[in-house]
């Protein structure tokens, strides 16, 4: 997909540039982005578990191996890099500045 990040995957990289839009009117307007982050987080949940549970559904605690282990050490690191990923997005997109909303798309881009 041209403009993934290396971190995220595919579905990862659609669901921060789906909030791409929200986060240039926030830019644009009060730059109060807490509720942003807070939803962007509550979602990203939703979408990619990070407990072990969600993650391995169909084994217990003590079945999980190391590589599973590992899995979801990564999938707490990619949340924490979500911030990240939406304040990079310009990059992605190759602006220099954040632009107006009538500067995106309906499609984000």
């Amino acid at each position: 997909m041209p403009g993934q990040v290396r971190w995220a995957t595919v579905e990862q990289t659609k669901f921060l540039i789906s909030h791409f839009s929200e986060y240039v009117d926030i830019y644009n307007t009060s730059k109060t982005y807490g509720p942003f982050w807070a939803k962007i987080k509550v979602d990203w949940l939703k979408l990619f578990p990070l407990d072990a549970g969600s993650m391995f559904p169909a084994k217990s605690n003590d079945e999980l191996t190391p590589d599973d282990e590992m899995a979801v050490g990564i999938a707490i690191k990619k949340l924490m890099k979500v911030r990240i990923m939406i304040n990079d997005l310009g990059d992605i997109f190759h602006m220099t500045n954040m632009p107006s909303k009538s500067k995106i798309g309906s499609d984000g881009v």
